[in-house]
C-alpha cells in the first residue's frame, strides 16, 4: 500500500472478494483469517468487489468483508455463452436489500465476462442504481421495459416475457450461466454439457420458453419493424429451437442403444434440419453473425500475417478456448450464423455418419477415435481464414414464423 500511495496519494486497493469462499482449501479462509488479511490495508484505502452477488454473494459469509467497503455486483455471464438465463428476482431485490442490511456496501456494479445477450437482465440491473427500494412488481417493470424497447404495447409480448421471467429468468440452482445448446456441444453418445461449462439439463420448463417463442412469433406482425424486437425474436427462438433439438438428440441416442438404424437416421435427419434452421434464423439479424467477430479481430493486424494471427485467436476463443485438448474447450462458444453451419454442422455430420456406419455394420461406434478426429479437425478450422457471414440474409419475422410452424 505504501508503494501505491507513493505513486498516487489517493490510491485505492480494489480487490475481488470471491477468493474468500472459492478456494482450493475451503477451510483456510475462516472468518478470523479473512479479517486478519483484510486488516492489512486501511479500510478507507480498500474497496472489495463482491463479484457474483446475484448468485453467490460473499458479503454475507464474511461479516460484510469484516467491515471493509464493498460493491454489490451482478456477474451474470461467463464467456458470452448463449441462451436465456438470469435470476431477475435476485437482481431486482439484491442491491437495495443488501444496502439496508449493511453499512459497508458503497455501490453497485456489473462484472460480466460478456454483455451482448439477455438485455432485459442488464437493463434491470442498471435500473436498480437509481432506486433505494427493491423492485417489487416485476410484471409492471417488465411492461414498462417492453414499451420502451419496442416503442409500443403488445399483450402477446408481455405474456411471452412473463413466461420467460418465470422460467429461464428464474434460475435459482446456482449454476454459472445459461444451460447449454446441444448444437454447440462436441458430439458424443452421452452428452451432459455443451463444452466445459454449459449443462444440457435445463433448470426450467422448456415448454414455457416454447410458448413464449410462439407468442413473439405471433406479435411479429405488430412489432417486427423494431430492431430490438427482431433481436429478441432471434434470441428466444434460438434458445427454444436448441431445447427442441435436445429432445431429438435423445431420440438419436436411444435409437443407437436399441441398434435401430432406421430410427437413428430419422432422428438424425430432423436434427440436421434443426441445425440448418438455427443457422438461417441467426443469419437473418446482424447481431448474430460470426464474421462480425472475425473481421473485427483482423482489423487489429498491421500485416496479412498479423491479420491471420488475430483471426486465429478470435476463432480459437469461441471454440477451443485454449490448446486443442483444453479442459475449457467451449468455454466461450457462441450461437452465431456461420459458426453453427460451418463449425458445429460438420462436427455433427461426422458424428451422424460415424454412428450410421457403425449401426449398418453391426459394430460399436468408436467414440474415442471420433473425439481425436474432431480435435484435429477443430484445430484446423481455427487456422482457416474462410470468410464468415457479415451481412444478414432473410426476414427474421418470416423465418421465425416458418421455423416455428415447421416444428409445431
Amino acid at each position: 500500500m505504501a508503494a501505491m500511495q507513493a505513486a498516487d496519494p489517493l490510491a485505492i486497493w480494489v480487490m475481488q472478494g470471491w477468493f474468500l469462499v472459492y478456494s482450493p482449501d475451503p477451510t483456510f479462509w475462516d472468518l478470523d483469517t479473512a479479517c486478519a488479511f483484510l486488516s492489512g490495508v486501511p479500510h478507507e484505502r480498500l474497496l472489495m468487489l463482491d463479484l457474483y452477488s446475484e448468485v453467490h454473494p460473499v458479503w454475507n459469509q464474511t461479516q460484510s468483508f469484516c467491515g471493509a467497503p464493498f460493491v454489490w455486483n451482478m456477474l451474470h455471464n461467463f464467456g458470452g455463452r448463449p441462451g436465456l438465463y438470469g435470476n431477475m428476482e435476485a437482481v431486482a431485490a439484491g442491491p437495495a436489500a443488501t444496502a439496508r442490511a449493511t453499512s459497508s456496501m458503497v455501490g453497485v456494479g456489473l462484472t460480466p465476462e460478456a454483455i451482448e445477450q439477455n438485455p432485459m437482465v442488464y437493463e434491470l440491473m442498471v435500473d436498480t442504481v437509481w432506486r433505494r427500494d427493491p423492485i417489487a412488481d416485476l410484471d409492471a417493470w417488465t411492461a414498462t421495459y417492453l414499451r420502451r424497447r419496442y416503442g409500443q404495447d403488445s399483450a402477446a409480448a408481455q405474456q411471452a416475457w412473463k413466461l420467460i421471467r418465470r422460467s429461464a429468468y428464474q434460475c435459482q440452482n446456482g449454476q454459472s450461466g445459461p444451460s447449454g445448446s446441444i448444437f454447440g456441444a462436441r458430439p458424443g453418445l452421452a452428452l451432459t454439457s455443451a463444452g466445459c461449462c454449459g449443462p444440457l439439463e435445463l433448470f426450467y420448463d422448456a415448454a414455457l420458453v416454447d410458448q413464449a417463442w410462439g407468442l413473439l412469433v405471433g406479435a411479429a406482425a405488430q412489432l417486427g419493424k423494431a430492431a430490438t424486437f427482431r433481436y429478441d425474436l432471434v434470441e428466444v427462438g434460438s434458445t427454444a429451437l436448441s431445447n427442441l433439438a435436445m429432445t431429438v438428440y435423445s431420440r438419436m441416442r436411444t435409437a443407437y442403444e436399441a441398434r435401430n438404424l432406421a430410427a437413428f437416421d430419422a432422428a438424425a435427419s430432423t436434427f440436421q434440419g434443426m441445425l440448418a434452421d438455427m443457422d438461417a434464423l441467426l443469419a437473418s439479424d446482424r447481431y448474430w453473425l460470426a464474421g462480425t467477430w472475425t473481421n473485427a479481430s483482423r482489423a487489429w493486424g498491421a500485416s496479412p500475417a498479423e491479420q491471420d494471427l488475430m483471426e486465429y485467436n478470435a476463432r480459437r476463443q469461441i471454440t477451443l478456448w485454449g490448446v486443442d485438448s483444453s479442459g475449457l474447450s467451449g468455454y466461450a462458444y457462441k450461437s452465431w450464423a456461420g459458426l453453427v453451419k460451418g463449425f458445429y454442422g460438420p462436427r455433427w455430420q461426422a458424428f451422424i455418419t460415424g454412428v450410421h456406419n457403425a449401426l449398418a455394420k453391426g459394430t460399436s461406434f468408436d467414440e474415442g477415435a471420433f473425439q481425436l478426429q474432431m480435435m484435429t479437425w477443430e484445430s484446423a478450422w481455427t487456422r482457416s481464414t474462410d470468410p464468415l457471414p457479415v451481412t444478414p440474409v432473410g426476414d427474421t419475422a418470416l423465418l421465425s414464423q416458418k421455423i416455428f410452424a415447421k416444428y409445431h
